[in-house]
């Protein structure tokens, strides 16, 4: 499945600071961003619930840290991975990061 990212999506990066980032890939291959927040989006699983989207939608996650428009970190972890394989596959690590404004030394965690 091919991945894309709306380009409003990638314009939030391109504007953001210093910022954790939750990220779900959703079943068409679409990924969408969320800016993590203690109060409204701390994880994954409170996204899906706020936002009425249900698991079944969802093929995974994934979050990134931002600095200055350019993902320094991506976490590859999340609770709407397969329990058996919480970490994306490399081959998807590879398809999203390049569709995504990389900083220099760039990291990803698994």
């Amino acid at each position: 499945m091919p991945f894309t990212i709306p380009a409003a999506d990638l314009n939030l990066i391109s504007q953001l600071q210093s910022e954790l980032v939750l990220a779900i890939i959703m079943r068409d291959g679409r990924i969408r961003f969320r800016v993590a927040d203690s109060q409204l989006y701390p994880s994954h699983g409170e996204w899906l619930l706020r936002d009425g989207i249900r698991h079944s939608e969802v093929v995974g996650g994934f979050s990134l840290l931002v600095k200055q428009g350019h993902v320094r970190w991506l976490f590859a972890l999340s609770q709407l991975n397969d329990p058996a394989t919480p970490a994306l596959t490399d081959q998807q690590i590879q398809d999203i990061t390049k569709l995504l404004p990389l900083e220099i030394g760039f990291r990803v965690y698994k």
